[in-house]
């Protein structure tokens, strides 16, 4: 089989290099952001450099995902905590365990 005949299809060597050197994303911690890198879509020039922005880009998305999750996940709970104390206050009404809150009487209005 023949060597592809354009240069754009032939890896050079720096950028195979820097493909082989591309660090994973470090574990994020809780709290914490990572470094905000200044690589946009326009700054990648090289296969290597394509892959960290793919991965920091992923890492990212991840992340916010992660938050929106607990975010979510936080507010439905608080939710089942206030449905689950409702319920136990409906259920002590039913049972007449608890007083019900006293109004002052309806009257129509006419002091006898």
């Amino acid at each position: 089989m023949s060597n592809p005949s354009t240069p754009a299809l032939t890896p050079s060597l720096p950028s195979t290099k820097r493909l082989s050197t591309v660090k994973p994303p470090s574990a994020h911690t809780p709290g914490k952001k990572p470094p905000v890198t200044t690589v946009g879509p326009k700054d990648v020039m090289s296969p290597g450099e394509l892959c960290g922005f793919v991965d920091n880009l992923l890492s990212q998305l991840e992340m916010k995902f992660d938050d929106m999750s607990k975010e979510v996940l936080d507010g439905m709970n608080k939710m089942s905590a206030r449905i689950d104390q409702l319920e136990n206050t409906i259920q002590d009404l039913m049972h007449g365990d608890i007083d019900a809150p006293t109004s002052p009487p309806q009257g129509n209005g006419k002091n006898i």
